[in-house]
């Protein structure tokens, strides 16, 4: 099976396997292992790439995932802002509103 045919939680699970065997826990040391030809179910390389790679999508999607929120706080504001001015007559929206919207996640 390749690896990437494995869900998130298997590839964790078998890279954490790895990492024990490599540090030789559980009374078992096993070296770092490359082939040619790749022999995906046994290469630490080729296993600790594809975690790499799935982290490398997860970051770009969070990254993603953030400027949508940010782009919908602005919209949400702008919202409100004009809600305001049509009910209200008035085009200030108070400043903890402001900060509610506009606050940073981390």
């Amino acid at each position: 099976m390749k690896l990437s045919e494995l869900s998130t939680k298997e590839l964790l699970e078998k890279a954490w396997n790895e990492i024990s065997a490599l540090c030789g826990s559980r009374g078992v040391r096993k070296d770092w292992r490359m082939t040619i030809p790749v022999d995906a179910d046994r290469d630490s390389d080729v296993l600790f790439g594809e975690v790499l790679r799935r982290l490398a999508q997860l970051e770009a999607e969070n990254d993603r995932l953030k400027a949508e929120v940010k782009r919908l706080r602005v919209l949400a504001y702008d919202y409100i802002q004009a809600y305001e001015k049509l009910v209200f007559g008035d085009d200030d929206i108070s400043p903890q509103d402001q900060e509610t919207w506009n606050a940073k996640d981390n």
